[in-house]
């Protein structure tokens, strides 16, 4: 019997072929593992799918410096990064830096130069937003002994005004409006800074744009009130306060045909495109209505429609409708079928109207009046 080389076996350095029936080796296929790559992370995979070896170097890349933490910010470690493993290490390659964070460091403030001042005095502070730091707090120093109509009291270390200039005692109208998006006042004909007789923009209306002063303003029409309509479209008015602007007016656009019970409308506003049209179509009912003579159907949809109605009809004699099933009056349900069925003869008497004449003339006569009426049958039906 032949081998049959086509079981694959290895170890860590080798793998070879050997009989699937013997297990024997077949002589030449053992062979090292080769081909594969391997990382940080994972050996290298042989051809025949076994990993073997050990792991790669890491893939470093470029080195990062220490970014120093500051009074408002954390800091980062200097370090460089396995572009395989993701891991961050020392200079060495070695060492694992877990956490590159430094903590923020209170007293590394970058201090401005220049004073900041307040009322109470002046001081250096911290650049940084976020930092409130500044330096000791020193008083203020006056460059002058009083304020004038021009000149402030100003501190001559940090420029601070300590007193603003007084300006006019007396402001005169020049009757030129000045005026902001807050208000309006009239000119001061000594000074360009003095607001005489400040007051608020007057408009006619909540959508008028003008003042008298001059001033012109910015509005937007509010358009979100209930629709105004007529048969040709629907529109908005303006709902601010005194304002009659309205907007485009648009088509109406109809929410469907009219049916027999809803009309047709504008899917919009509501306005009323055409009326219901009232019922017109009937539709019968399932179940027959019937009296002693004929039957119909209702309709679904009224109370005033008899459809499809007809006299009853019993062709085959059996004393009830052939199409409703109603059973007429003169039928007895306990009367054995007639073994001989009249035919279509027109001597010939039907099983009801054999019945009816039995029926009358036992009212009428008696039973001297049914024997009589009883011979008269028999002859007519060949009894």
């Amino acid at each position: 019997i032949e081998h049959d080389y086509t079981e694959l076996k290895f170890n860590d350095t080798h793998h070879w072929y050997v009989c699937g029936v013997c297990g024997a080796e077949q002589s030449g296929s053992r062979i090292a593992h080769n081909g594969g790559v391997a990382t940080c992370e994972v050996k290298a995979i042989c051809s025949c799918g076994q990993s073997y070896g050990g792991y790669g170097s890491h893939t470093f890349g470029q080195w990062q410096e220490e970014n120093s933490a500051t009074c408002v910010a954390t800091g980062t470690k200097a370090h460089k990064t396995c572009s395989t493993c993701e891991k961050h290490f020392e200079e060495d390659g070695v060492t694992v830096i877990d956490d590159l964070t430094i903590a923020i460091d209170e007293y590394n403030h970058d201090m401005a130069t220049e004073w900041t001042g307040v009322e109470d005095g002046h001081y250096h502070k911290c650049r940084r937003t976020g930092c409130d730091y500044h330096t000791a707090m020193e008083d203020h120093e006056p460059d002058r002994a009083e304020a004038t109509e021009s000149e402030p009291v100003k501190c001559s270390v940090c420029e601070y005004i300590i007193i603003p200039a007084t300006g006019h005692i007396d402001h005169t109208s020049s009757g030129i409006y000045g005026y902001d998006e807050n208000g309006h006042w009239f000119k001061c004909v000594g000074c360009e800074t003095e607001k005489v007789s400040p007051a608020g923009h007057s408009f006619d209306n909540d959508c008028d744009t003008d003042c008298a002063c001059g001033y012109v303003r910015t509005v937007a029409h509010d358009f979100t009130g209930a629709w105004e309509k007529d048969a040709s479209g629907h529109w908005h008015v303006c709902a601010k306060n005194g304002c009659s602007v309205t907007d485009t007016k648009q088509n109406h656009e109809s929410a469907g045909a009219a049916t027999e019970t809803d009309p047709e409308v504008c899917s919009i506003c509501g306005w009323q495109i055409a009326p219901a049209l009232g019922h017109t179509t009937h539709t019968p009912e399932a179940e027959w209505q019937k009296n002693d003579t004929h039957h119909w159907h209702e309709c679904t949809g009224c109370d005033d429609q008899e459809l499809d109605k007809a006299a009853h009809n019993d062709g085959n004699n059996d004393g009830k409708c052939d199409t409703c099933d109603y059973t007429t009056p003169a039928h007895d349900p306990d009367t054995p079928p007639v073994d001989n069925p009249p035919t279509d003869d027109n001597d010939g008497l039907g099983t009801g109207a054999i019945i009816g004449i039995v029926v009358a003339a036992v009212a009428v006569v008696g039973g001297g009046g049914f024997a009589l009426f009883w011979f008269v049958i028999r002859k007519k039906r060949g009894f």
